[in-house]
């Protein structure tokens, strides 16, 4: 059957698509990107040229877990409250003659390290407050707070903590004292942190991890009409930590934190690193180098998943700093879009890389729009965590934020 004009122009075609593959083939080498097509692939590198971070104005301590604590200079102190009004039923009555207590069950203890006795002091709180609403700067009032008691003692072996409630606050509590705000559980102790279970936590197979105030009483049965000895299990309403952080920043280092939540900005100039490109932007990625041998390093806390995100920021105007590396106030960023993509450590747990090919196709194809990428910890306000990176000051060259960028030409 003779060939028609139209599969002879098809036949071409193809021959002339794979003698050019080949060729593409044979100039990338070891360039190519793991699980893309070998042939055709080319990359462009550079550091960052600004960083800094900062910490956003977020609840504070809002999550599954409550922390108390000096160590690794944070200073942490847990906040609680219970609806008592609401609480009691009126089938029940209070035995006043045993103690009223908070049961709080312990997580872990970190550093590692087996600590002596722990001593905790409760003070009542007697300015408003919510959970929702709990930011670093809350409660300023705390060290005037009125101590309740000298401290309560426990082992680090403990597994729960038992807290005494004075039967006058109760009475308070009960009758709806609108003076009384809960409790500030603060630590006297150095060097460790003390992580309990929050309210958060809800979990069917350990319901009586999360924090509970445990009253002693009588209920009134109604079918054999008697009272009947009993504790009355209140949850709590409200319940937090706040962060007080006092580690030093270094420029040549930038902090990701979680419960005291700090973010990481960082700056590279993508319209020089693409300033010839004719071609499609295959694949990029943002490689940061942890220094887990920091003073200030709280990496991989046991049981506890770190990872970050990126996403735009809406103002460069950060970058004109004479030393853009440091710690900033929270106004000077206007944070953007924040996306979804997680990023992974290699095998050693000190290269954390992120893909970040959508915000690099944004800026090649409109330079203009490069105010730099914020880099946000997942769990901004659940856990005590702080990441310590290289930033684009590091004394180690190979260690500072870099850009890797694959691209391919627009044809291909």
């Amino acid at each position: 059957m003779p060939v028609t004009f139209r599969q002879e122009f098809l036949l071409i075609s193809a021959l002339l698509l794979a003698v050019g593959c080949t060729q593409r083939e044979s100039d990338v080498g070891i360039q190519a990107i793991t699980g893309l097509p070998a042939d055709g692939f080319s990359m462009v590198s550079g550091t960052a040229t600004n960083s800094a971070h900062w910490n956003p104005q977020f609840t504070n301590g809002y999550g599954t877990s409550l922390h108390a604590g000096d160590a690794k200079g944070l200073f942490a102190y847990t906040a609680i409250r219970f609806n008592v009004p609401e609480s009691v039923p009126d089938s029940f009555r209070v035995d006043t003659l045993q103690e009223i207590q908070i049961r709080l069950t312990r997580n872990r203890i970190w550093p590692e390290q087996t600590p002596g006795n722990l001593r905790i002091v409760l003070r009542e709180i007697t300015e408003s407050w919510d959970e929702a609403n709990l930011l670093p700067d809350s409660l300023p009032g705390r060290e005037g707070y009125p101590a309740l008691d000298s401290g309560a003692v426990f082992s680090a072996t403990d597994t729960l903590y038992f807290l005494t409630i004075p039967l006058d606050l109760w009475a308070r509590w009960a009758a709806g004292d609108s003076t009384t705000f809960g409790l500030v559980l603060e630590p006297r102790f150095e060097g460790y942190m003390v992580e309990w279970f929050s309210s958060e936590y809800q979990n069917v197979a350990y319901p009586n991890y999360p924090p509970a105030l445990l009253v002693p009483g009588q209920v009134w049965l109604a079918d054999s009409g008697e009272w009947v000895d009993s504790t009355l299990v209140i949850g709590a309403t409200d319940d937090a930590f706040l962060t007080k952080d006092a580690a030093p920043r270094r420029p040549e280092r930038m902090f990701a934190g979680q419960g005291n939540a700090e973010r990481i900005a960082l700056f590279f100039p993508v319209d020089s690193l693409s300033s010839d490109f004719r071609r499609v932007i295959a694949r990029a990625e943002l490689h940061l180098f942890a220094d887990p041998d920091d003073p200030a390093a709280l990496q991989f806390v046991t049981g506890q998943s770190f990872l970050l995100k990126d996403g735009f920021l809406n103002d460069s105007s950060w970058t004109s700093a004479s030393d853009s590396a440091g710690f900033w106030d929270p106004s000077i960023f206007e944070t953007g879009y924040e996306s979804t993509t997680a990023g992974t450590w290699d095998s050693t747990g000190t290269e954390f890389i992120l893909n970040i090919t959508g915000l690099m196709s944004e800026w090649v194809g409109n330079p203009v729009t490069n105010s730099g990428m914020q880099v946000i910890p997942t769990s901004e306000s659940s856990y005590l965590s702080r990441i310590v990176f290289h930033s684009h000051l590091s004394e180690t060259i190979e260690k500072r934020p870099r850009l890797h960028i694959w691209y391919t030409e627009s044809t291909y």
